[in-house]
């Protein structure tokens, strides 16, 4: 997805499911065409979604998102960075601890967005600085 055609003000949630014995977490503005392409993508298994969290802006979900993906990555499925071997809860407390860590120092990070193939770079230093015990 080019970032400079994302409407990054726009409201987006982040997205916890279950497909088969994965995790698999997301963010979306349009949740009901995102089911369709699961759907399509994975037709004979069950896709559960687990929890939706609401943010007001994309560059937050995505923000967060990406930080859990690299806090996660010891449990990502190969080549599926987002894709997790490990049972919900854990998953659902590192996505908790993390929006707790990070919301408030939300408009710190609020550039990052606009720094376009380059901000992988960037979500992953505040997943180090912030959680570097790990």
């Amino acid at each position: 997805m080019n970032p400079n055609l994302i409407d990054w003000n726009k409201p987006t949630e982040l997205y916890i499911l279950t497909i088969d014995s994965f995790v698999k977490f997301g963010i979306t503005s349009n949740w009901n065409r995102r089911e369709i392409v699961y759907k399509k993508d994975f037709p004979s298994m069950a896709i559960n979604r687990i929890k939706s969290i609401p943010f007001d802006f994309r560059w937050e979900a995505e923000l967060i998102e990406q930080i859990v993906k690299w806090r996660l990555r010891k449990w990502a499925v190969y080549g599926r960075h987002e894709w997790v071997e490990l049972p919900i809860q854990p998953v659902l407390d590192c996505i908790s601890q993390t929006i707790a860590e990070i919301k408030p120092e939300f408009q710190k990070h609020q550039h990052i967005h606009t720094k376009g193939t380059n901000r992988w770079d960037f979500y992953k230093q505040i997943a180090h600085y912030y959680f570097e015990k790990e």
